[in-house]
């Protein structure tokens, strides 16, 4: 099933973008966005949600959200 909000980002050092998933929410698909950008770019990432970096993050990051 396909959500209304996608989620895709650039590799670094490549043309090529990674495929994220489609999401309910733009929130949803900012957070998966946010959540892989931080594994890909580390803590200077840009970020959708940047207030969310906190506790929202770590949470994500153990996957309790």
């Amino acid at each position: 099933m396909w959500g209304k909000w996608v989620a895709k980002i650039r590799e670094p050092n490549k043309r090529t973008r990674l495929w994220l998933g489609s999401f309910a929410t733009a929130d949803e698909a900012a957070l998966a966005y946010d959540k892989v950008a931080r594994r890909l770019y580390g803590p200077d990432a840009f970020l959708n949600l940047p207030h969310l970096r906190g506790r929202v993050m770590t949470q994500l990051w153990l996957g309790l959200v």
